[in-house]
């Protein structure tokens, strides 16, 4: 008996496997009603979908970026802000006070972490140091507003040292004592902070790490003081806010390609024409793939190679779902996407508005994309679009 309850129960595993052995669940047979049993799939290229294509520049604030980005590369040119705080000892702020705190070096250290392009590790770099003189927010300032900044136009750096682990230098010790004061007396006194900006020489823009304050190569103040006769004490500032802008115009407008770029930031629009498609279907499947040229492509030292496609819910000011977006990834040159539930949602809303494509890390690098366009001259290298659906 116990035997063949054993036989009969392997013959219903055998079944129950065989039968999911062809995986329906990879096009979609899982959503299917009863009454939907057949399957077509159709794409951009057989099916002679009507595409376009463009892309535009969207002013975006790096404020959460992990990223600080100074230099410059061609047209790209990349400046940072900081402003730093102390947490003193009472006895600090009573002989800063009492005026007998005397300031003998401020020395600010940076930790690179990325280079744009990664061909031009070895090329010229140098920055100058100002003193900011006007409000800013690292949650709102953007590349828009940096013509708007007032800052001294006196460099406060001094006694560089750009070595490949470690970028250092010293700053006026008059502008370390304002930030000083101003950790004591914050309701009475201002601290704007410093902006590095590259100088003319500079030939690529370099990343540093941004505000952590759990990583040991987050950027470092370091103010050495003393008061005479008694004691010679470090005083380590920190990051209270930071943010880069990479100011820059659009390249030249090339027919055959889309443009996609971080932190400028660049963004592509793509449509497809879907009206052609029968009505009453039921989506199993949608892939989305674009190529790049990579003979263009102007990429970094470290990056997230992979694109994200964003479904656009405004056609006049190409504004996004920001909680429906697809990640494209990487592979030979090319980036693909399930993006079946933006196809599902425009055949049952009727508002295929297109998408938007950018960069996987907007706000982390400069990376900028060449992808072949809806009017690139080889058909080959078009956007793709493969649709799988299921009809009565």
């Amino acid at each position: 008996m116990l035997n063949k309850l054993l036989v009969s129960s392997l013959s219903i595993f055998l079944l129950f496997f065989h039968s999911c052995a062809d995986d329906p669940s990879s096009v979609g047979l899982d959503l299917l009603e009863q009454d939907f049993l057949k399957i077509d799939t159709v794409n951009s290229v057989d099916a002679n979908y009507t595409q376009t294509s463009s892309y535009f520049k969207k002013v975006v604030s790096l404020g959460n970026s992990a990223r600080l980005l100074i230099g410059k590369k061609e047209n790209y040119t990349a400046h940072s802000l900081m402003n730093f705080a102390f947490i003193l000892p009472d006895s600090i702020k009573t002989d800063f006070n009492d005026g007998n705190l005397i300031i003998e070096s401020a020395e600010i250290e940076m930790f690179p972490n990325y280079v744009f392009t990664s061909n031009d590790s070895l090329a010229s770099f140098d920055f100058s140091v100002f003193e900011i003189l006007s409000n800013w927010s690292s949650s709102g300032f953007t590349a828009d507003s940096f013509n708007t900044l007032q800052f001294n136009s006196d460099d406060l750096s001094s006694d560089k040292s750009l070595a490949d682990s470690i970028y250092s230098f010293k700053i006026n010790n008059d502008v370390a004592r304002k930030w000083i004061a101003f950790a004591i007396k914050p309701d009475s006194l201002t601290n704007y902070g410093i902006l590095i900006s590259p100088t003319l020489g500079t030939e690529k823009i370099l990343g540093f790490r941004a505000f952590d304050p759990f990583s040991d190569t987050a950027t470092k103040l370091k103010v050495i003081v003393s008061k005479q006769g008694s004691y010679v004490d470090t005083l380590q500032g920190f990051i209270a806010s930071d943010i880069s802008v990479l100011l820059g115009d659009l390249p030249s407008s090339e027919p055959d390609y889309m443009l996609v770029q971080s932190s400028l930031a660049i963004n592509s629009k793509l449509f497809f024409d879907l009206s052609a498609l029968p009505r009453n279907i039921v989506i199993n499947r949608a892939t989305l793939v674009v190529q790049s040229d990579s003979s263009k492509n102007l990429f970094g030292s470290a990056f997230e190679n992979s694109l994200v496609a964003l479904l656009i819910t405004n056609s006049q000011t190409n504004e996004v779902n920001n909680e429906l977006f697809i990640r494209l990834a990487h592979e030979n040159f090319k980036y693909s996407g399930d993006i079946t539930p933006m196809i599902r949602k425009w055949l049952r809303d009727d508002d295929n508005y297109g998408m938007i494509i950018r960069s996987g890390s907007e706000q982390a690098g400069a990376e900028l994309f060449y992808l072949y366009s809806s009017l690139a001259s080889d058909l080959t290298k078009r956007p793709y679009l493969e649709i799988v659906y299921s009809y009565n």
